[in-house]
């Protein structure tokens, strides 16, 4: 029994997956992974996905903008987009015009990590629905995309 134990630990620390303790045990010589912070206690996300926001950085226009956005990105969370094509493609446009008008002026966006996490988690999983929709796969309740951990990469120049 005990044996049986370490052969599976061994077998652990050659894969780099977890032990039966849950320690991540990795290969001899591999890179440590980023610590990783929990939001929510569901979503993990990386110490790069947060952007520093400049003080006062969004005009009012931008501001009102960003929250109907939000608003949007909020409606969408736990709804088949089967069912709403139209509606994910439209508001991923905005997000990525309203995104990309922030970014030619050079600012960073006032948006907290949260905020930031559910528009580039929205637009992902949107994305990534229109490729295996494409592929004749079913599509799945949104939800699911936005408890998932990613990768953030930073949108906006700092």
């Amino acid at each position: 029994m005990k044996g049986d134990n370490i052969a599976k630990n061994l077998h652990f620390e050659r894969t780099g997956r977890r032990s039966l303790r849950g320690d991540i045990l990795l290969p001899e010589g591999s890179p440590r992974r980023e610590p990783v912070r929990m939001l929510k206690g569901k979503t993990a996300i990386t110490k790069e996905a947060v952007v520093v926001p400049k003080k006062g950085s969004l005009d009012k226009q931008q501001e009102e903008e960003l929250e109907m956005i939000m608003k949007e990105v909020v409606s969408l969370k736990g709804k088949c987009i089967g069912e709403r094509l139209k509606e994910p493609q439209k508001l991923c446009e905005k997000i990525e015009k309203f995104l990309n008008s922030v970014k030619k002026e050079g600012n960073s966006v006032e948006l907290s990590p949260q905020e930031l996490f559910v528009i580039k988690e929205a637009c992902r999983s949107i994305s990534l629905y229109y490729s295996q929709h494409k592929k004749g796969i079913k599509p799945w309740p949104l939800h699911s995309a936005f408890c998932r951990q990613i990768k953030m990469f930073d949108v906006l120049r700092k």
